[in-house]
């Protein structure tokens, strides 16, 4: 589901910088992962998110490239959720029933480029209401978001299978 007939003309072809190298925030020691501050030097995390793309069923319709000396359709960062409060990103906050704060990823889609923002806490360490493991969790949130920037809306679950534009980060609500 396009949210704007100007997306079903997107050009074929999606450059896409894949800003891994830094993150926007200071990263909380209590953070789940072994990967590097510097994360400049770990290729594994853009190779990584690189797979990711290119394995999802978005690659059938549109070719991804990585290139860094051409203009980019999407940037993706990772930001922390404090980032994303302390920036204005984060402006409408959900909790859960039990009071924990939810804290999504985003996407600026009106812009060229499009800007997506990867919540890096919920990336590294999932989102146990998604009902997802870490890494579908990974494949989820870089497929969705990733989707808003090809100006794709939210859906709902059908059938007892959710795609990945619906909300799971919310968790998982079947109709």
């Amino acid at each position: 589901v396009y949210i704007y007939e100007y997306f079903l003309q997107n050009p074929t072809t999606i450059n896409i910088w894949l800003n891994v190298d830094k993150i926007s925030g200071n990263i909380n020691t209590n953070i789940n992962t072994n990967i590097n501050t510097n994360i400049n030097t770990n290729n594994i995390l853009f190779d990584e998110i690189k797979n990711i793309i290119t394995t999802s069923k978005l690659s059938k319709t549109y070719t991804f490239t990585f290139d860094k000396t051409k203009k980019p359709h999407t940037i993706l960062q990772f930001a922390t959720n404090k980032w994303l409060v302390d920036n204005g990103i984060e402006t409408r906050p959900e909790y859960t029933e039990n009071g924990e704060r939810i804290y999504f990823s985003y996407t600026y889609w009106k812009q060229d480029p499009k800007i997506i923002y990867i919540s890096f806490e919920n990336y590294f360490n999932g989102v146990p209401r998604s009902k997802l493991s870490i890494p579908d969790y990974k494949k989820y949130v870089i497929r969705h978001e990733l989707g808003h920037a090809l100006g794709m809306d939210h859906q709902a679950c059908q059938n007892g299978i959710c795609p990945a534009m619906h909300q799971h980060t919310r968790g998982i609500k079947p109709n």
